[in-house]
């Protein structure tokens, strides 16, 4: 079958800026949400701290294109982690639902197979 609009396959190069943009702010504001909020539980606070920080961190390297494959790496691994039920006890009660898990987890695993795209740090060699 035909593509609708072909001339729009030439800015493909341009796809992975668009997820890095979105992904990356929505990491930033999820791991700035979980550093300055209380752990479910005193005993797993500095986990929880150190879960948003990594989630903070992500998110930045993956807004401004630096080593975006490693990051979106790191962020599937704690997403599939989550998703599995290990870090239950970690995650406040407002953790997105698992329909947007299963989107971001797509996004994550297209950028971490196409590269950081257009406007990035990041040279594929």
């Amino acid at each position: 079958m035909l593509n609708l609009f072909p001339d729009l396959l030439t800015y493909g190069f341009f796809a992975p800026a668009f997820l890095r943009l979105v992904l990356g702010l929505s990491f930033i504001y999820f791991g700035y949400r979980t550093l300055g909020s209380k752990a479910p539980a005193a005993e797993s606070s500095a986990i929880y701290k150190i879960l948003g920080l990594i989630e903070f961190l992500a998110g930045l390297m993956i807004l401004f294109g630096t080593w975006t494959q490693g990051a979106a790496l790191v962020l599937i691994v704690l997403l599939l982690l989550n998703l599995f039920g290990f870090l239950k006890n970690l995650l406040p009660v407002t953790a997105p639902a698992l329909a947007y898990q299963l989107l971001v987890l797509g996004a994550l695993l297209s950028l971490l197979l196409t590269g950081a795209g257009a406007f990035a740090f990041d040279i594929p060699l």
